[in-house]
């Protein structure tokens, strides 16, 4: 009976070093593979991230909101230069007759002096 103990043994250990062996190697390919499955979860949800601000940037009006009303300021501030410039021009024009008639304009008053008080709407 003793050499056939000895020889089961001695066969259940090398059988047990065998699936040490086997244990250790797919230990080894379970943490390759978790490192793995680790990477690719973080790109999946830098992908998802960055699908998802795309996705709120392109439905955020906000910005063609401020450019309309950007562009209503501007037409606004427009018609106000331009009642400007054409008060400008008059008060030119009316300037430039009164050096070249210095007699006509003494003796007609100052015919626009109700006019000066005139303000433009904005």
């Amino acid at each position: 009976g003793f050499s056939f103990d000895c020889i089961f043994t001695s066969k259940i250990r090398k059988h047990q070093r065998d699936m040490d062996k086997v244990y250790v190697k797919a230990s080894a390919n379970i943490d390759n593979l978790s490192s793995e499955l680790n990477n690719i979860m973080d790109q999946v949800e830098k992908i998802k991230a960055a699908m998802d601000e795309k996705g709120k940037s392109m439905t955020d009006t906000t910005p063609l909101v401020q450019i309309k009303t950007a562009l209503k300021k501007l037409k606004s501030e427009n018609k106000s230069f331009d009642l400007q410039i054409g008060v400008l021009e008059h008060t030119l024009l009316k300037s430039k007759l009164q050096k070249a008639n210095p007699q006509e304009s003494s003796m007609n008053g100052d015919i626009d002096s109700e006019d000066s008080s005139f303000e433009a709407d904005e």
